[in-house]
């Protein structure tokens, strides 16, 4: 490791795993801090020739790490969630699912929830076909949009269109279910 980058690691090291912790979430345990410092360092290794013409090494690191984290929430946004994504209560893995699904046995409120999900599924089934279709590939089949516009040849801006018609006019029965059931 070149002496300067060795130096500038050591030295910052307390102040960038806290910066980067602060800037993320300041619940998260050391590792992903690490992570994120680790790979800056990495990247600024990969670069040896460029090392020697950085003034201030310092600087330069903390403008890396801001990346990576601008880098890291724009991950983190572009995560898709899932009926079966895994999430823990209470120290326990379950899915999603289970926890819409698993509620007290209730016989009252196992029909409303079955009324209500009756009511969107029609509600699916009344949109337009188009929009019906895209609906269910991105949302239920988590495809995204351009892998189905590579299938069906449709722009993406399109298919992005057709389903914000779609969730338009599922919202509208919503909120008629709200008003009517609760």
């Amino acid at each position: 490791m070149n002496d300067k980058i060795e130096k500038v690691y050591k030295d910052e090291y307390s102040k960038a795993i806290s910066y980067i912790k602060r800037m993320i979430d300041s619940n998260l345990d050391d590792e992903e801090p690490e992570d994120i410092y680790h790979e800056v360092i990495t990247k600024i290794l990969e670069k040896s020739s460029i090392t020697d013409s950085i003034e201030n090494f310092t600087y330069y690191i903390f403008s890396s790490i801001k990346n990576k984290i601008i880098d890291y929430f724009r991950r983190k946004r572009n995560r898709k969630i899932s009926l079966y994504s895994e999430l823990y209560i209470d120290d326990t893995k379950v899915t999603l699912y289970d926890t819409i699904v698993d509620d007290v046995y209730n016989p009252d409120v196992l029909l409303e929830r079955n009324e209500i999900f009756t009511e969107i599924y029609k509600a699916i089934n009344e949109l337009p076909y188009l929009q019906k279709e895209i609906f269910i590939q991105t949302e239920i089949e988590n495809k995204s949009f351009r892998e189905i516009s590579k299938i069906t040849g449709e722009p993406i801006n399109t298919l992005i269109a057709r389903k914000r018609y779609a969730i338009q006019k599922l919202r509208g029965k919503i909120k008629y279910l709200k008003e009517n059931l609760c």
